[in-house]
C-alpha cells in the first residue's frame, strides 16, 4: 500500500471567492473534519485562472473540488468518507469536497523540522481518502484505491505525491522537505546586492527576474507580472498573474536570479 498527498496540477482551472458571498459565510472557515452540511448555503465561485486541466480545479484555501463529471466518477467510492458542499460556477453545480475521515496515522514523537513520519499500518485497507490531525487545515491524503479510479477514468489535474510506501516503509515526505530546504537554503545564499520590494519590481520591469525566500517574480512575455512560488514536492515554481501582492513580500529583500523560462 502507498499513502499520496492529494495536490493540484499547476495546470488547473483555479476558482476563487465571488463578491456576492457574505463575510459569515462557512467557505471562509477552516475544514477540520466536522459536518457542516447542514449549515451549508449554496455560493457562486469564479475563475482566477483559466486552466488546461478541468476535472479538478484549484480553489485557494486547500479544499478538494469536484467538478459535476468528477463527482458522477468518484463520489459513490468516497460518500462515506467525505460530504459534499454544492457551489454554483458557470450555471452548473460544482462541489468542495470536505474530508470527515480523519486518520492519526502520523507519529508526534518522531515528526521533526523534517516532516511527519507516517505510520501506514494504521490505514484502514478499505480507505480512499482523509486527512490527519497534525495537518488537517492544509492536507488531504489518498491511498492507492483512490488514486488508481482516477487514472482508470482518465481525470485530469488531479497530482498525486507519494509520501510512504509499505514495501519499504521510506518517509518520503522528510526526504522532500529536506530537499525542499536545502533549494532555499541555495536560493537564499546565492551572492549578489539585496534589495527592498520597490526596488525588486522595478527591476522586474526592466526586465529583470527576482527572488527571496520562496517567492520569485517575472515579467511574463506579455509583460504582466508573474509570481512564483516554490512547490516542496518538486522543486519546481507554481506561477500565477497576482491579483494583488501578500503584504508579507512587501518587507522582503529581494535578488536578482536567473528568470524561468
Amino acid at each position: 500500500m502507498r499513502i499520496w498527498r492529494l495536490d493540484s496540477h499547476e495546470k488547473n482551472r483555479m476558482l476563487t471567492f465571488s463578491d456576492s458571498i457574505p463575510d459569515e459565510h462557512l467557505i471562509y472557515g477552516n475544514f477540520e473534519g466536522v459536518s457542516i452540511k447542514n449549515s451549508w448555503s449554496l455560493v457562486e465561485l469564479v475563475t482566477y485562472k483559466k486552466g488546461k486541466y478541468l476535472d479538478f480545479p484549484y480553489f485557494g484555501s486547500g479544499i478538494p473540488v469536484f467538478t459535476p463529471k468528477s463527482y458522477e466518477i468518484l463520489a459513490k467510492f468516497v460518500e462515506h468518507e467525505v460530504e459534499f458542499l454544492p457551489f454554483k460556477y458557470e450555471e452548473q453545480v460544482y462541489y468542495l469536497v470536505n474530508v470527515l475521515n480523519v486518520i492519526d496515522c502520523k507519529d508526534k514523537t518522531q515528526s521533526d523540522s523534517k516532516g511527519a513520519v507516517f505510520k501506514g499500518n494504521l490505514v484502514p485497507k478499505d480507505t480512499h481518502i482523509f486527512k490527519t490531525p497534525i495537518d488537517m487545515n492544509s492536507k488531504v491524503y489518498a491511498t492507492d484505491h483512490f488514486v488508481e479510479i482516477v487514472r482508470k477514468n482518465k481525470l485530469k489535474g488531479f497530482d498525486f505525491i507519494e509520501v510512504w510506501n509499505s514495501d519499504n516503509n521510506e518517509n518520503m515526505e522528510s526526504v522532500r522537505k529536506r530537499r525542499y530546504e536545502e533549494a532555499l537554503e541555495a536560493i537564499n545564499s546565492m551572492p549578489g546586492e539585496r534589495f527592498s520590494y520597490e526596488e525588486a519590481r522595478d527591476r522586474v520591469e526592466q526586465g529583470k527576474a527576482v527572488a527571496s525566500d520562496k517567492w520569485k517574480m517575472q515579467l511574463d512575455k506579455d509583460g504582466s507580472l508573474l509570481l512564483g512560488q516554490l512547490k516542496e514536492d518538486d522543486g519546481e515554481y507554481l506561477w500565477m498573474v497576482p491579483h494583488f501582492i501578500p503584504p508579507i513580500l512587501l518587507g522582503y529583500q529581494w535578488h536578482e536570479v536567473d528568470k524561468h523560462k
